[in-house]
Formats: structure tokens, sequence, C-alpha cells
């Protein structure tokens, strides 16, 4: 069992959100309404993932706030489930990754035409590829929102190259249709062998439907509960507020998700987990094949800090931080083997 600490090293927290819609795409706030709004709450980068149109906005960017180029792309299949209508696609987060080879990398304002297959069968070659398309142009790939795209565990098996999945989702989950939580499907892809990190995303397009048939899009604001801004971040530990620095911490792990709590500590030593954190009711650690451990705090919510000795057999271990008002943060997995 090796010994490993995510967070160790040089290096500082960047707040930052992954996975944003502005009015480049069908967003009800501009770039520079979104740049106000997240730097007013603390946070150090953010991706503009306009659908299907790769932006840099590198006029934004400042010494303490960077823009992430990146883009939400997807595939179409032809073919739609009839049992879930078209709903059941794949919706990737396409972030740029400049130190990976690539001789076509995205044009600024760039777009993209979805590809589309005529079969399911199909639909998970031309899927792949496109996974295959965007790590050859210099990019790192996620999975999102896998139950908002009511994706089953074949979909989410067939696919290899994406680094990281939502597990938290702010925009789909204020939606009233509980489909912004996909931990669940993370531990089983973990369980399988897949090599995933966990990401906690606003998604936010801070609009409701009204009108006739809902078709009518209202901007809302921060008060409003459907407001999907600062709702999930991740917290990376980096050398430097660059997109070069921030993305190589997101592509080897080194960050953490969260709703609420903050992960301060968090390393396998000597065959035992340790974390620290914000004050709060519960600590879990999770491990597979065998099962986790958890720690209460019954008068309150004033833990601090775990520690378990992992059983023997383990192949990784994650925690989860839950604070006295429900809300988590999520480390990504030690993989122990």
């Amino acid at each position: 069992m090796r010994d490993y600490n995510p967070f160790s090293g040089q290096g500082q927290w960047y707040k930052g959100n992954l996975h944003a819609h502005s009015t480049c795409s069908d967003g009800m706030y501009t770039p520079e309404e979104l740049k106000d709004i997240y730097m007013r709450h603390g946070y150090s980068f953010l991706a503009l993932s306009d659908h299907l149109v790769f932006n840099y906005h590198r006029d934004l960017c400042e010494d303490n706030f960077l823009f992430y180029p990146a883009m939400e792309g997807k595939t179409q299949p032809g073919e739609p489930n009839p049992a879930c209508n078209s709903y059941r696609l794949f919706h990737m987060q396409v972030l740029q990754a400049p130190w990976l080879p690539s001789e076509n990398p995205f044009a600024d304002g760039e777009r993209q035409v979805p590809p589309r297959a005529e079969s399911r069968e199909e639909y998970y070659r031309i899927s792949q590829k496109y996974v295959d398309d965007m790590r050859a142009r210099g990019n790192l790939v996620t999975l999102n929102h896998p139950i908002w795209s009511r994706l089953t565990w074949e979909d989410l098996m067939a696919l290899d190259g994406t680094f990281a999945m939502e597990i938290f989702n702010s925009e789909v989950a204020v939606d009233g249709m509980d489909t912004g939580c996909g931990v669940a499907l993370w531990d089983l892809m973990l369980r399988a062998g897949k090599r995933i990190w966990g990401i906690a995303t606003d998604d936010c397009h801070n609009k409701i439907k009204v009108g006739p048939e809902h078709k009518l899009r209202v901007k809302i604001t921060e008060q409003h509960p459907r407001f999907a801004s600062c709702k999930g971040w991740v917290n990376v530990w980096a050398e430097e507020l660059t997109v070069k620095s921030i993305g190589k911490a997101l592509e080897a792990g080194r960050f953490y998700s969260s709703t609420g709590p903050d992960i301060t500590h968090f390393e396998v030593r000597e065959g035992e987990v340790i974390l620290e954190c914000s004050p709060a009711k519960k600590i879990e650690f999770i491990t597979y094949p065998c099962r986790g451990h958890a720690v209460s705090d019954p008068l309150g919510a004033d833990l601090v800090c775990a520690n378990w000795l992992l059983p023997a057999g383990a192949s990784y271990v994650r925690a989860q931080v839950i604070g006295a008002d429900g809300k988590v943060a999520w480390t990504n997995p030690i993989f122990l083997d």
C-alpha cells in the first residue's frame, strides 16, 4: 500500500468552476457579468464552456482571475431511446491542455457541429473518436451530468480517455428534477477499475422557462432559488494561476470538489488515511471491495480531522465531508495498488 498526498509540494489553493454558460451560447449572463459574480465569491478561475463554441476570453483575464479556455461538446445519436426521448447522449467538457502534443489546437471562437450516429453501436464508436480527437487537439475531456443525460452503465463504461466526470452539477440539482448528483455512478466506475476523477460544477444558465409551452427564457437574479452559479466548485492545489499549472493539477487529481466544506489535508501514510477539514458533522471514508468507515459528531458539527487504518485489499480510498448544513465536499480517490 503506497503513501500518497495529492496536496504535497509547492502550491496554493485556487477555487474554480469548470462548467458555465454565458450569452455566447444559451446562458443569460454575459462573460463580463459572470466574471464579476465569480470574483465576488472568491473564485480564481472560470471555464466558460459554451455549447459547441471554444472560447478563450483572454481580454477578460487578470493577474488574479483566469478564464480557462473551454467548450461543452456532444455527440448526437441518430436513434433516440424512446424511453427517454433524446436525452440519452454524451455531453463532454473540453478543457484546453496546452502541454499535450497538438498540431491543431482550437482557434478562439471556433464552432463545432456535433458528430451524429445512426445506431447505438455506431454512437459508441463516434463518441470514442470524439474523445480521442479532442485529446489529439490538446484538450482534457470530462463526462458531464450523467444522471440528467440518462446515461446507462453500458454508456459510462463505453468511453476511455475522459479524465473526470461530474459528480455534482448545480444547474440540474436546483431545477427540481434531482439529477445533479452522480456520486454513486462514480463509485461504480471506480469499482470497475476506471481511474477517473470527480468534479463539482455549476453548469449555470441562470434562467427559467415561462409562458406558453415554456418557450420564454427569463434571466434570474442571484437571490432566485434556481440561480446555479457558485453552488459547486473545485479547489485546485497548483503552483500558479495559469492554464498549464491549473490544468496539469486537474489532470493529476490534485484537487477536491465541494458545495460547502473545505478540505485542507488528505493523504495515505503507512497504511492510514488522514483527513483535515473545516468543522463538519460527519467524515466518511469510502473504499472497495471492503466497506469504509465514518466518524460523526453526535453533539454538533465540530469534527476537523479523522484518520483510519485502511483494511488490507482496498483498491482505493476517497473521503466525503458533510457540514452542519448538509453540504458536501469530496476528495478524489487515492489508488492504493
